[in-house]
């Protein structure tokens, strides 16, 4: 499958990878997440995980971090590190009694994390969380001779010659500050 079919597939229903060397595993999650009506594959290793999702770049990737050898981590290492999949997400499964497991897998890249025993619930929020927020892909506007440019998460939802409507996920505390940048609006301010 090419890069553009790959694309074009991932528009349809959501499809979630699930690499682990454990069978039984990956057999209960597949179940469970059949049943919520979310299309999975599944990977034994690291070498497979990654043809996988270089070809057909699915909307979600969980990754068990029990796997031997580290594979999980070296997974998750060589997953960020190839900008092809950097829009697709990896969720970790972790021991809940080894904290310093899923922190390290955060700070590699892991957008979140789901705690053994598994507990179907917890499973299924933290799955449908992470393809909702997999939904937005980057939008970039302007170009770099541009007078202004703009990188958000997000989608363009109506676009007309004065202006456009961009649906995206923003979250904005009291400390926060939002701001564009660009010379055309400090000589209109």
């Amino acid at each position: 499958m090419s890069a553009n079919d790959a694309v074009k597939e991932r528009k349809k229903a959501p499809e979630v990878l699930l690499v682990s060397d454990d069978l039984d595993s990956r057999m209960k999650l597949k179940s469970l997440l059949l049943n919520a009506k979310i299309k999975t594959q599944e990977a034994e290793s690291v070498s497979r995980a990654l043809w996988f999702v270089e070809r057909r770049l699915p909307h979600l990737v969980l990754v068990d971090l029990a796997m031997k050898a580290r594979g999980g981590f070296e997974y998750l290492e060589r997953h960020h590190k190839n900008p092809v999949l950097e829009r697709v997400p990896v969720v970790v499964i972790a021991q809940d009694k080894d904290k310093t497991e899923y922190l390290q897998a955060m700070g590699i890249g892991a957008s979140d994390y789901i705690l053994r025993p598994l507990d179907h619930i917890s499973v299924l929020l933290k799955v449908r969380k992470a393809l909702k927020d997999s939904r937005f892909p980057l939008v970039r506007i302007g170009d770099g001779d541009s007078r202004a440019s703009l990188w958000v998460e997000g989608r363009i939802t109506r676009a007309s010659e004065v202006g456009l409507m961009l649906e995206a996920p923003v979250k904005i505390s009291e400390e926060s500050r939002v701001g564009l940048r660009s010379p055309l609006l400090r000589e209109l301010w």
